[in-house]
C-alpha cells in the first residue's frame, strides 16, 4: 500500500457542498484546515485522480487543486487535533 499525503485547495463557494465533501472523503482519511476550503487526504490516489475524481461533472470549472506533500516533514503552530491526526495517519509509515 502506497499511501501518500495531499493538500486540496478549493474555493471557498464549495465548502458547504456535501456533494463535494463525500467525494473528496471517499478517497481516503481526511482533516478539514481554517474555513473547510483546505483539506489534507491520505491516499493511494495520485494528484490527478484526485482531482478528477472530486471535479468531475458538475465541478470541473472550479478553482481547485491537489498537491502531494511531506509525511514526514512538518513543523508549525496548529490546533492540537492536527497534530494528533497527523500521528495516528503516519504511524507504522502507512
Amino acid at each position: 500500500m502506497n499511501m501518500r499525503y495531499y493538500i486540496i485547495i478549493f474555493d471557498k463557494e464549495l465548502v458547504g457542498n456535501q456533494v463535494f465533501r463525500d467525494r473528496i472523503g471517499r478517497l481516503g482519511e481526511t482533516f478539514y484546515l481554517f474555513d473547510g476550503n483546505i483539506v489534507l487526504l491520505k491516499s493511494e490516489s495520485t494528484a490527478r485522480e484526485i482531482y478528477s475524481s472530486i471535479s468531475a461533472e458538475d465541478f470541473n470549472t472550479k478553482l481547485m487543486m491537489a498537491m502531494e506533500v511531506s509525511r514526514t516533514e512538518y513543523f508549525g503552530y496548529m490546533q492540537s487535533s492536527l497534530w494528533g491526526w497527523l500521528k495516528e495517519n503516519n504511524s507504522n509509515n502507512q
